[in-house]
């Protein structure tokens, strides 16, 4: 890594261009608002992170069905998870295999998905979030439960109300495991408070339906000197830099960690709120949005 990250403020029109620079890229390309690839990101997939790609655009590459398309029962699947709000990865395996990885607010989840299934494979809880997790059973009585009275609002807010209070939901907790991604050798990684877990295959020669297990976690307020570890509380935001190292946001801070989680360089943004995720450009820029400011921390390529 070439240098401690740098902050920087932006506004008003400069912040807008350099949003649109996130799309357009230095290099040429076909389509004028295509978003670079970026090489450390798995690479057979149509959704490697959450929101698409490094920019976090939402824009997919790959086209939609056109015209009407009739969807029967019969090829809706349902998998009850924890009730959370989802972090989810698609992976193409080289012998035609395919899965999603899903994380909850607790747990990683694998799902089969190619020639017609939709059967989870296997699924592990995070160390330290067991008590947050909510099995299959639970859930899927829930959602019965919502959906026999959907017209009486008291009963089904007082219902999530309980379903909440049981395991643990609020807004502290909401982002966990909420922004991933799959790297270039199938790695996942997902955020969890003030940890980072990195979720891998056991047996990759199984491809699609080889168990997962987590291969390595860090709580990032160990990597930080003292004093600043006092200030993080909680995850927010997750991504990938064009050269292979994980982008954080935390409240009042952004920084960068390598893969193995064990090095990390930090840029504080002390009194200002960040809640939500961030975005990374091709040539070491990061963009995230605080309380305050569009602020632009560079790595120093």
């Amino acid at each position: 890594m070439s240098s401690k990250l740098t902050p920087a403020k932006l506004g008003g029109e400069l912040a807008f261009l350099c949003l649109a620079g996130l799309f357009t890229g230095t290099a040429a390309m076909a389509d004028p608002w295509a978003v670079p690839e970026n090489p450390y990101l798995y690479q057979d997939s149509s959704q490697p992170i959450i929101h698409f790609n490094s920019a976090q655009s939402d824009v997919n590459r790959y086209p939609m069905p056109r015209g009407n398309v009739e969807v029967s029962a019969d090829r809706v699947g349902f998998i009850p998870a924890s009730v959370a709000i989802p972090g989810t990865v698609h992976k193409n395996y080289g012998d035609g295999t395919r899965v999603i990885l899903a994380s909850t607010n607790s747990s990683v989840m694998k799902v089969r998905f190619d020639g017609g299934r939709f059967e989870k494979v296997d699924e592990i809880l995070i160390p330290g979030f067991e008590q947050d997790n909510a099995n299959g059973e639970v859930v899927g009585k829930l959602l019965a439960d919502l959906d026999a009275h959907y017209m009486d609002e008291a009963k089904t807010l007082a219902m999530l109300d309980r379903y909440m209070e049981t395991y643990h939901l609020g807004t502290e907790n909401a982002p966990n495991g909420l922004y991933t991604f799959a790297d270039s050798r199938g790695d996942y990684f997902a955020g969890y408070k003030t940890s980072v877990f990195r979720v891998s295959d056991v047996d990759p020669s199984k491809s699609a339906l080889s168990k997962i297990k987590v291969t390595a976690s860090v709580d990032v307020r160990t990597l930080l000197d003292p004093e600043v570890a006092k200030t993080v509380s909680r995850f927010v935001g997750l991504n990938l830099t064009y050269d292979g190292y994980i982008v954080i946001a935390m409240p009042g801070l952004i920084a960068v960690l390598d893969r193995d989680l064990k090095q990390i360089h930090a840029a504080l943004i002390e009194g200002e709120a960040v809640d939500n995720g961030i975005a990374v450009d091709p040539d070491g820029g990061i963009f995230v949005v605080t309380s305050k400011y569009m602020r632009k921390p560079t790595t120093g390529r």
